[in-house]
Formats: structure tokens, sequence, C-alpha cells
């Protein structure tokens, strides 16, 4: 049997994730979706990882992929060094509540008919844990821990804001102590000024409970409140991973034009970033390329790099060679065969000033 390093709490190794479909109404050619292509990650105790990316690049695949809610078509998710391919389901069951999801959609993923204290305590109920009496008070201790009170027991979905669901989702991940939280776009349903208090919540819940988070989401600005790490991720594939308190050294184009189009948001949406005088962005509009066209159709992913066709640096084997990832320094790898000759971000700027 493989060996896994039991100093991760969860091992992504080789993943890979098609959908097939038949083309025709009559049962034509065999095509699939290319979802995941082969993505390595891990995540150690304790550490926060965000995973970001346009819409369609295969993020929330992989989060069902992690929390093996889908089966991949390759590759392995191993965690505290148990590959999850090789557990029955009862066994997958017990080992489950150690690994549990935060879903974008808060209302979606709560049970209209059920008040907020049975969806609390359902989980408790169908892994056997305490007596009614415990269950009760677990489910009041972890509303409290999300800043709601005994006063939304008896309530129901329909009652509460969108903010105060995302709550109770979050609640009700926390019900059966998790090591393990993933994040599938927990803020991007909320208006902004909710948005920064769940961020908060998560950051506060990941210091009390030492939690393990791995944080999905596109959007860039939010991920230096709540990560360690950052993996950039384009057409199923990792182009980059770096620590967060060092993005602006990424090296890798697409990394580079999330960036610049996070220089560019207002103030009120993203104050960490350097302002100037009026209060607008410092980060120098003429350093950024916006990125043009749409991302490539996962049936048919482009030749090579998969970035290619939208990267303005783009050389000729760029378009015949696929690029791996490679260590720059600790923590930082890049996918991308100009790496030498492409500047970081924050020298774009220094240059473009």
């Amino acid at each position: 049997m493989e060996e896994f390093s039991q100093n991760y709490l969860l091992e992504l190794k080789g993943l890979v994730k098609d959908f097939p479909f038949k083309k025709g109404l009559l049962g034509g050619t065999q095509q699939a979706v290319q979802a995941v292509r082969g993505v390595d990650l891990n995540l150690k105790p304790g550490e926060s990882l965000s995973l970001v990316g346009e819409s369609g690049c295969g993020k929330s695949t992989l989060a069902k992929l992690a929390m093996r809610l889908i089966n991949p078509t390759q590759g392995q998710v191993i965690f505290r060094g148990q590959d999850l391919a090789d557990l029955k389901e009862k066994e997958l069951r017990s080992l489950r509540k150690n690994f549990q999801m935060i879903f974008q959609d808060p209302y979606s993923s709560l049970n209209p008919r059920m008040s907020v204290g049975q969806t609390l305590q359902e989980p408790l109920e169908a892994h056997h844990q305490g007596s009614p009496k415990e269950q009760q008070d677990k489910v009041l201790e972890k509303l409290n821990a999300v800043g709601l009170d005994k006063s939304a027991l008896n309530k129901y979905p329909h009652e509460f804001s969108g903010g105060q669901r995302q709550r109770i989702g979050i609640a009700r991940s926390l019900m059966l102590n998790p090591q393990l939280i993933i994040a599938d776009e927990p803020i991007s349903a909320l208006d902004l000024s909710i948005q920064a208090q769940i961020l908060n919540l998560l950051k506060e819940l990941q210091e009390n409970l030492k939690l393990t988070y791995l944080f999905i989401t596109h959007d860039l600005k939010v991920v230096s409140q709540i990560s360690n790490r950052v993996a950039i991720m384009y057409l199923g594939k990792i182009v980059e991973e770096i620590p967060s308190a060092k993005l602006e050294q990424s090296r890798h184009p697409y990394t580079h034009a999330l960036l610049g189009a996070v220089s560019q948001v207002p103030e009120k949406i993203h104050p960490s970033l350097p302002r100037g005088p009026t209060g607008k962005s410092s980060h120098p509009k003429a350093s950024i390329k916006i990125l043009e066209g749409d991302v490539p159709s996962p049936i048919h992913p482009p030749s090579g790099c998969s970035f290619h066709t939208r990267c303005p640096f783009v050389q000729e084997i760029c378009r015949q060679k696929e690029p791996l990832l490679e260590s720059l320094e600790e923590k930082h790898q890049v996918a991308c065969h100009l790496v030498a000759e492409v500047p970081s971000f924050s020298t774009k700027q220094a240059q473009a000033a």
C-alpha cells in the first residue's frame, strides 16, 4: 500500500475529473468536459489555502472531489493519511465528520422545512453524538459561536437575511467539530457590507477552533484576509502557488491579470490596497494588461500552456509544450516557460511608475 505523509491533513494527488457526454441527439461522438486536469495540493493542520480563478476553471469541482461528493477520474484524495477511495461507505461516512463544507448559496443549502434548531441538531443525531439535552446544548453553543442566539432556534431559513443564513450554514458545518472546512465561494452571494463580517467570523473561528481551511473564491481581494497560501487555477490546472503575503511577487501572467483587476477596485470594496492622494489605487493601470477573450473550452483545451491564447508574453514554446509547476523559492511554484523573463507584479508597478 502506498505511503502518505502524516504531516498533511489533506493531500490531493494528480486529481483529474472528466464529465463525459455524447455530442448529438442520436448519441454521436463521445466527448468530455475536462474540469480538473492533474491537480496536486496539500494542506497542513491549521493552514488556510485559497483556491482562486475565474468562474468555470474547475474550483467547485475540485471542492466536491476533496469532499468525495464525486469520484475522480484519476488521482487520489488523502485525508489524515487515508486514501478516501480505499474506504467503504460506512468508513467514509464516519471519517467525513472531520471535514465539512460551507456552500455558496446559504438559502439553497438549508432545508426550508426544518427550523434552525432541527437543521443544526440533525448531524448530531445522524452520528449518534450525545443525549438530546447534550445535542441541544451544542446547538446553542455553535449558534453563539457564529453570532446568533437562541431566538433563532425555532425560526426557518426564509426568516433570515442572506448573511444570517450563511452564519447558520457555518454553524452547521461546525456541529461535528471538524478539522477541515472546505468553503466554496462562501461570500460571493452576499452584499459587500456583509462579506467582511463573514470573513472576520471565519478568521475568528479558525483561530479559536484551530481549523484548517480550503477557501475557494474567484475574488483575489479577499485572500490575504483569510489564507496563508494561494493557489491560482486556470482551466482545470494550478498555474501558480504562492504565500498570500508575497502575492505582489507573483510571476505568472494570469496571476498578474487577476491582481491588475483587483488594483482597480474602489477603496470601499478593498481598503487594504495601497492608495494615492485621490483615494484610488496607486497601482499604475498602465502596467496592467486586462485579459481579452474568454477562457477556452474545457472540452478542447489548447495545446501546450492552456493560458497561451490570452497571454501577452506568448511565444512558440507556449503553444507546443505544457509547462510544469517549478519551484522559484520556498512555497512559491509557477507553471510558465517564460518565468525567467516575466517580471514580478511589483516590478511591473515600479517600471510603470
